[in-house]
């Protein structure tokens, strides 16, 4: 009798659902928050900017719900102004550049306020794996007679206490929350992402004892075009 009940359910989803497959690109912000010590408060990090493209399917229920899945790539980017190194006579540039996918799950709902126009709001899981994280560090004399020097950091491969444990992890699991517009074929959406997971897997990395935390939000905006929708 359960296994009827299954094969019933089964075929309403599969047959009482519209799917789309579509496309994405925008804009996304990647702002990190840091401390070092269960006590301390959260630092920001200066924000990274940068953009997202990838492919989406949505698969709509009744009722206006449904379920939305992409594969995405991030590039994201940020660069200090030069800065003086006390009186050393040397400053100092730092550079970042970050390469990511994402893979969120997130349950939506449609709202039609009129023939081909909708709202929509959704939230979930979005599920992130680090490619690249490299951290370029310039160094120039004022007295230009001085050679500048560049030093380039994989963040992923950083070990500051040689435990021979990595310091950084790649993977992260965000908790999404969001709302959009769509007409005919053309969506507009916004949301953002709260980073659940501490990017330091090695917390005590810093040889005093106390527990580095990194957590790592991110808001975007995208445009999307869906290729159509059809019976299953």
């Amino acid at each position: 009798m359960k296994k009827i009940i299954l094969f019933v359910c089964l075929g309403f989803i599969v047959f009482q659902t519209n799917a789309q497959i579509g496309f994405q690109l925008g804009f996304n912000q990647s702002i990190s928050r840091n401390k070092i010590g269960s006590d301390a408060d959260f630092e920001k990090e200066p924000a990274r900017n940068g953009f997202k493209v990838g492919v989406l399917y949505e698969q709509n229920f009744k009722y206006g719900l449904g379920l939305y899945y992409a594969l995405n790539y991030s590039f994201l980017t940020d660069q200090t102004k030069w800065k003086m190194l006390g009186n050393s006579g040397r400053l100092q540039q730092i550079s970042n550049m970050e390469h990511y996918l994402d893979v969120p799950i997130h349950f939506q709902y449609k709202l039609q306020l009129a023939k081909d126009t909708y709202m929509m709001a959704y939230l979930g899981p979005t599920f992130t794996l680090g490619l690249v994280a490299d951290e370029k560090i310039s160094t120039k004399y004022i007295q230009e007679t001085f050679p500048s020097t560049t030093e380039t950091h994989n963040r992923y491969k950083m070990d500051a206490d040689t435990d021979s444990f990595y310091d950084y992890g790649r993977f992260d699991v965000k908790a999404s929350i969001g709302i959009g517009f769509q007409f005919r074929n053309i969506q507009l959406k916004g949301g953002y992402d709260f980073g659940l997971l501490n990017q330091y897997i090695d917390t005590y990395n810093n040889k005093e004892s106390k527990p580095w935390f990194d957590y790592r939000d991110e808001w975007n905006i995208r445009l999307v075009y869906v290729l159509g929708d059809w019976k299953w």
